[in-house]
């Protein structure tokens, strides 16, 4: 099994390349590099999304004893262990010291909680900012590959979905959201596809419902 280099290694490797290449190589050099490791990091996220997968229908398909009653609300902060198979980027801070992540680099990020779905629930998806303006009205929420609709209230930077559909069943409820765009104002360093700055995610039951168990 061939040894693993290590950051300085790879970094002595690619200045070698680089110093023994004529300039109009250089770029030629970076450039496949820079497809090489995006290969690598889709090869990486394909087999990532597999294994998440047959985790998902392992979950859903485990056996739940009926006299177990799920919550009637979960709270998902930008803190908590999130990743980037699901659509967040690292944890960062604003200048204020909110805890928030970057979702990205595609459009869609998701959330998946255990809830109680017997009766309906409202989602709540809190936001610095609502990112690409064209969010406000476009963004989308599918709930278990249901689509419910979205609307963002702009004084609480918040979007917000209602009475979403009740389940009959237990397990883990998918929540999926897919944006309009991308952030259209990032950095120019920064070369990451950013969707949109969230900090709190919640679920929980809508007002005046009853559970049926």
């Amino acid at each position: 099994m061939a040894r693993t280099q290590n950051f300085s290694e790879y970094v002595a490797t690619i200045a070698n390349r680089l110093q023994k290449a004529d300039r109009a190589d250089q770029t030629t050099i970076l450039v496949r590099e820079i497809a090489e490791l995006r290969m690598q990091v889709q090869s990486m996220a394909q087999s990532m999304a597999a294994m998440a997968s047959y985790q998902e229908i392992a979950d859903r398909l485990a056996p739940t004893q009926a006299e177990t009653a799920l919550p009637a609300s979960v709270q998902i902060d930008a803190s908590q262990h999130l990743q980037l198979l699901d659509g967040f980027y690292a944890l960062e801070y604003s200048d204020a010291g909110r805890a928030y992540r970057w979702t990205g680099p595609s459009l869609r990020f998701r959330f998946g909680v255990w809830v109680d779905r017997s009766v309906p629930v409202n989602a709540r998806l809190h936001v610095l900012f609502a990112g690409n303006p064209a969010n406000i009205a476009g963004m989308h929420l599918s709930v278990d590959d249901v689509r419910c609709q979205v609307r963002f209230d702009d004084r609480q930077k918040v979007f917000v979905a209602t009475n979403i559909p009740t389940r009959s069943f237990n397990g883990l409820s998918i929540f999926e959201y897919e944006l309009a765009g991308h952030h259209p104002d990032k950095d120019i360093n920064d070369l990451r596809e950013l969707g949109l700055p969230f900090w709190m995610f919640e679920v929980a039951v809508t007002e005046g419902a009853a559970s049926n168990g």
